[in-house]
């Protein structure tokens, strides 16, 4: 039991802390917390490194309380390093549809004066981003773009679909220009060609000078592609993606920069494969879908989200490939059965976690889809945040690499798929994303679990 020394002696308070299993200390730290202890009591506790412990060991809505009580006890403690811990709270607020305080979070992070590009915020603006959050995410954006501005200009040469903040702009750039054409009205494609130069694009070149025939050019129009030719994938890709995002955008009014990160994702897997000559443009199977996630690069705590919004993500396109011939019948339904089993597990494997990725509820109904399943599948996402997730459980979830054993037990030698023939490997250069500056993480001790 706490004792006032205790609240008053941080010593004391580690040393009888220590030796509790977490959820006593849970219970303890609750209790501080309620006792509105010092800013400089919490500092000298290492609050921040149990903090990361706890994110996987509490109930979400247990420990976004916690979070949110230590920034009103103490606003300005290790601000850059409680951001971390942020992007849990972003994800309850964004599962609950809570934007006041989302807005709150945001704000909050806005006070941080040593900004990192490559910080969890980046996490952030893709989760927001996914949510179809728009104006948040452009908001956050721009946030990020005048604090990296400075007298030699942009520092970053990522290609906007591989970074959420910048396509967070650029999508929306892009999408305001397409509201224009369909408007008739003759684009000014200043603004957006300033704002493409400032982020330095793939090549150094401005996507806006071929966009207008892309976002004009009839949907039903197939790219030829020759998957042996960089030159002739990456045409076939920026083709195939503006159909892509003009067709969910007319049907359902999904964000550009929404549905980029659907389709993009396909697109690798396409492009990471072993080519088969019998096998269609835009199909695959669970060997190549094995293969683009064991291949994912710099594999990290966002392996999950990264599969989820691959697998939920196929469905779609496959929508819009169907609707435009490009793909048959008989092949969308062998790849949602597909689609269906590496569905059943990844829920399997993370049942706790799922409702961090509600997003994909949140997207429009897709139509080829069950969508009795769909509710289903909903409802399972909802409920995850009762489920159990011990700390070993949780730990390893969110640190485990992605393997080739990950989904070894699925079959992969189906009839409905050709045998496998030796293809071409598509040698397209992937964008490198320069690696997170890593913080000299503060020693202390272990607590007992």
């Amino acid at each position: 039991m706490l004792t006032r020394r205790m609240l008053k002696d941080p010593e004391d308070w580690v040393e009888y802390t220590l030796s509790l299993p977490m959820d006593q200390y849970v219970s303890v730290m609750e209790e501080t917390l309620d006792g509105l202890p010092t800013e400089n009591f919490l500092d000298s506790i290492e609050l921040l490194g149990d903090l990361k412990d706890l994110k996987a060991y509490m109930p979400p809505p247990s420990f976004v309380r916690m979070v949110q009580k230590i920034r009103k006890i103490a606003p300005h403690l290790h601000l850059d390093d409680l951001e971390a811990l942020e992007d849990l709270v972003v994800d309850w607020q964004l599962f609950q549809g809570d934007d006041d305080g989302l807005e709150r979070t945001l704000a909050y992070y806005q006070q941080s004066e040593d900004k990192e590009f490559f910080s969890p915020w980046v996490d952030v603006g893709r989760h927001l981003i996914l949510y179809q959050k728009v104006e948040m995410a452009e908001r956050l954006a721009n946030d990020e773009l005048e604090w990296l501005q400075d007298n030699d200009g942009i520092t970053t040469s990522l290609w906007a679909p591989n970074d959420p903040l910048a396509s967070a702009l650029l999508f929306n750039r892009w999408q305001l220009l397409y509201d224009a054409l369909k408007r008739g009205e003759t684009p000014d494609l200043s603004e957006v060609r300033a704002l493409e130069s400032k982020l330095t694009l793939h090549n150094e070149g401005l996507l806006s000078d071929e966009l207008v025939s892309r976002l004009t050019n009839p949907l039903s129009v197939q790219p030829i592609i020759d998957w042996t030719s960089d030159d002739s994938i990456l045409n076939g890709e920026m083709d195939s993606l503006w159909k892509f995002l003009r067709y969910l955008y007319d049907r359902d009014h999904m964000p550009f920069m929404t549905a980029c990160q659907i389709f993009m994702t396909y697109f690798a897997i396409l492009d990471s494969r072993t080519m088969p000559e019998d096998k269609g443009d835009w199909i695959f199977d669970a060997d190549d879908l094995n293969h683009y996630f064991e291949e994912l690069d710099n594999p990290n705590s966002h392996d999950l989200e990264a599969l989820v919004v691959t697998v939920w993500g196929i469905p779609y396109v496959l929508a819009f490939l169907q609707e435009y011939g490009w793909v048959r019948a008989e092949e969308v339904q062998a790849m949602n059965r597909l689609v269906a089993e590496f569905k059943a597990t990844i829920m399997a494997k993370d049942p706790h976690c799922l409702w961090k990725y509600d997003f994909v509820h949140r997207w429009p109904r897709c139509q080829i889809l069950d969508q009795e399943q769909v509710a289903e599948e909903s409802r399972i996402f909802a409920d995850s945040v009762d489920h159990p997730h011990p700390l070993e459980e949780s730990a390893v979830a969110l640190e485990r690499k992605i393997s080739p054993e990950f989904f070894s037990f699925l079959h992969t030698n189906r009839e409905e798929w050709p045998p496998k023939t030796q293809g071409i490997k598509n040698r397209t250069p992937k964008p490198q994303k320069k690696p997170k500056p890593k913080k000299k993480p503060k020693p202390r001790k272990k607590r007992h679990r």
